[in-house]
């Protein structure tokens, strides 16, 4: 409905210049022109409330107010957070117009049965808004941005390709070397101050960018002749302009590049050529080699969706290794920030992990091999990765569109309403965890160590008191989900071997979310060598 106002009065004036233009009385014109603007505009709305039941929803309320938390970064998280404890299990946004989900079981059902795999009979897609604007961002269609047999086919060609199994034979070993020339880099920082949160966000970048090339990025950059060499700060500052992208879909029913910030096109259309230059190179020097040595990226180009030959296969190829250099580490290095914040902040618990990983790795210097099964018996690290991914979700909300005319509960909703799941309120929700603003990784201590690495649908069918939502369920759960929880084992726990951490008594952790949490000044952490 907002959508057709400023479309219909753009109709009006167009008009009314022909009508002066060709010597009608314009007035008279103009006039019949508005009732009749009006008479659209009423009776579409009549039309719509008669037959569905976006009015009946209940408005969402937001009881915290600045006096509550006087930041706006404070207060913005709370009210995510604290959505269900305030609203029933669907509301809308009076201003947004959005509906969103706040109840768990509901959002499990969209998004496992609704959703489904894109069967002919699914009820939701993926949010039309964010369809338009990740393929403006990002050059292209990618399995981020695209509904129906264009999502299936590319999740049939990716998924195997992320397998635990195809991971950790070639990633595991690098890694475990990042980790260990993070770990070098500090001892020269001895018992200094670090911004870890781009120490993190770089080093995640260069993981993902070794599996999908299997190449090491500073050798790439050098022999591309790279001018604006790929960094997480040239992503941030193209992605910055995802709000307002959203906002013109909501308001004028299209978006483009006008809409965005000129740094953020200027970001964007470098990252483009970035990674025109990386595929390439990369397809040129490796597709002769045998398919043992082929690279993730040659393996997909040899896909008739991402054909490296033909232009349509090009650009879709691109722009998927343009999404998934940002999906695969922007969220895990905010995400390994946190948990060193988390245990800088406490100490007790920071020495718990520490004995569990010193037993388990042995000295610095002289540790045991790590292999998947020493990074899979450490339970108290797992459970402070699980608690803080649980407790900032990098990723606040999930938005889906109708897929058709649909009922969700007991509204009837019409085609292309968005729908926001919101994961943050879900995992503070007192239904499910007991003290939810509480930061206490022993709630998952009592659980299947192996639930881990499970499928997120079959552990979901325990029954367990604690919900896990941090990559969603099922076909839809994160195509990089074993890849971010390796990096969180390994650096984790190579790097708490070797230093203890603490966190200035001055610093104070500032989040904002736009549209994912991260920390807006840094993180800061201070690591001194261990005896």
């Amino acid at each position: 409905m907002a959508q057709l106002i400023p479309l219909t009065l753009l109709v009006v004036v167009l008009l009314c210049s022909l009508a002066k233009a060709v010597g009608f009385e314009t007035g008279r014109f103009a006039l019949t022109a508005l009732i009749l603007f009006i008479g659209i505009t009423v009776g579409g709305f009549i039309q719509r409330r008669i037959k569905y039941d976006l009015h009946k929803i209940p408005k969402r309320k937001n009881l915290l107010t600045a006096k509550d938390y006087p930041e706006k970064w404070e207060l913005d998280i709370m009210n995510m957070r604290h959505a269900a404890r305030h609203n029933e299990s669907i509301c809308i946004n009076p201003e947004t117009r959005v509906v969103e989900i706040v109840d768990h079981e509901l959002a499990y059902s969209m998004i496992t049965d609704g959703l489904a795999n894109y069967k002919p009979e699914y009820k939701y897609a993926r949010a039309w808004l964010l369809e338009k604007v990740y393929t403006i961002i990002f050059g292209d269609r990618t399995i981020a941005s695209c509904s129906g047999e264009d999502w299936r086919w590319r999740r049939a060609v990716l998924g195997p390709l992320f397998h635990t199994r195809k991971m950790l034979p070639t990633l595991l070993p690098y890694v475990v070397s990042m980790a260990k020339n993070m770990g070098t880099q500090l001892y020269g920082a001895e018992g200094k101050t670090v911004e870890v949160d781009q120490l993190f966000t770089e080093a995640t970048l260069s993981i993902i960018f070794k599996y999908l090339t299997g190449e090491n990025r500073d050798d790439v950059d050098k022999a591309i002749c790279a001018k604006n060499a790929l960094s997480g700060n040239l992503y941030r500052r193209a992605y910055k302009s995802v709000v307002p992208l959203i906002l013109s879909s909501a308001v004028f029913g299209f978006t483009s590049k006008l809409f965005m910030t000129s740094d953020a096109r200027r970001s964007a259309r470098d990252l483009h050529k970035y990674c025109t230059s990386v595929v390439d190179y990369i397809i040129t020097k490796q597709r002769t080699n045998d398919e043992r040595d082929q690279s993730i990226l040659v393996k997909m180009s040899q896909e008739p969706g991402y054909d490296y030959n033909t232009a349509a296969g090009k650009s879709t190829l691109i722009a998927e290794l343009n999404i998934m250099l940002f999906a695969g580490h922007d969220t895990t290095g905010h995400s390994l920030g946190f948990i060193f914040y988390e245990l800088g902040s406490r100490p007790d618990l920071q020495q718990r992990v520490f004995q569990e990983v010193r037993s388990a790795l042995g000295l610095p210097g002289k540790e045991n091999e790590v292999t998947a099964d020493v990074i899979g018996r450490l339970p108290t690290l797992s459970a402070v990765i699980r608690e803080t991914l649980r407790y900032y979700m990098i990723a606040p909300s999930v938005a889906m569109s109708a897929n058709g005319d649909v009922i969700l509960g007991k509204y009837k909703l019409p085609d292309k309403t968005t729908v926001m799941i919101n994961l943050t309120s879900m995992s503070h929700d007192t239904r499910y965890f007991e003290e939810p603003d509480v930061f206490n990784p022993d709630r998952w201590l009592n659980e299947d160590a192996a639930e881990f690495f499970a499928d997120a649908k079959t552990v979901e069918k325990k029954k367990r008191t604690n919900i896990d939502v941090a990559f969603l369920y099922g076909a839809h759960s994160c195509l990089g989900r074993n890849l971010a929880l390796l990096e969180l084992r390994v650096i984790t726990s190579l790097l708490v071997n070797k230093f203890e951490l603490s966190v200035p008594k001055d610093f104070k952790l500032v989040l904002s979310v736009n549209p994912l949490v991260k920390p807006e000044l840094g993180t800061m952490v201070t690591f001194t060598p261990r005896v």
